[in-house]
């Protein structure tokens, strides 16, 4: 709950949305599809900013996609442990005002404008790093290949680039064993035609000016 309510969201509504991704991964059941339709220039700036974000996992930027971080669970205490979680989110989204008032260098400037403002862009340098450049006939290639170093693994937590794809094929796998694990997996996906990406730049033209759909491969070059 710690770690989920300054995102605003509660951990059981992210813990069936994710295990289902992970499990449905580019089927019509994947509950990351919405990024599928971040399809313009238009939708994928406005993703960037916070209201985009809850337009996207609203499913209200597409008529073809569902909320995201629903419990479709018909179990009782897993509903009963969401609802209880979201009247949590809901107290300490109020508290915010007027916390705001007396700690307004705290509240506002340290943490309700980096949420709004900077959090948005970095969740969508996520995505670019997560599931952009596929190749959806390669079951080794079902995440970016980025090729992400000490700063963008602490950045990220070790869960984008090339840590993104490790912890698809080995989600159990610690954060401490993921530098390691890149380091010996990394020929074995490049023999079975995995590319590696380099440039992050190159990522954001892609994603930002070029418009490249979701989910593709883009191009055939090695960055």
């Amino acid at each position: 709950m710690i770690l989920t309510i300054v995102r605003f969201s509660v951990p059981t509504r992210y813990k069936q949305a994710h295990l289902k991704h992970h499990r449905y991964i580019g089927s019509e059941k994947d509950t990351e599809k919405y990024k599928q339709y971040l399809n313009t220039k238009l939708r994928r700036i406005i993703f960037s900013t916070f209201i985009g974000v809850k337009l996207a996992h609203g499913g209200k930027l597409s008529s073809q996609t569902k909320p995201y971080l629903r419990v479709d669970s018909q179990d009782f205490e897993t509903l009963k442990k969401a609802k209880i979680e979201t009247l949590i989110l809901r107290i300490f989204i109020i508290s915010l005002l007027p916390l705001s008032f007396i700690f307004p260098k705290y509240i506002v400037l340290g943490f309700l404008i980096p949420s709004i403002i900077i959090t948005p862009i970095a969740g969508t340098f996520r995505v670019i790093l997560e599931h952009t450049k596929v190749n959806t006939s390669n079951d080794y290639h079902i995440a970016t290949h980025y090729k992400t170093n000490l700063f963008s693994q602490v950045i990220f937590l070790w869960d984008s680039g090339d840590c993104h794809l490790i912890h698809h094929i080995f989600p159990s796998i610690p954060f401490y064993r993921m530098r390691r694990a890149n380091n010996i997996i990394r020929p074995f996906l490049l023999d079975r035609g995995v590319i590696v990406r380099t440039s992050f730049f190159e990522l954001l033209h892609g994603w930002y000016i070029k418009n490249y759909p979701h989910r593709s491969l883009w191009s055939n070059k090695n960055h």
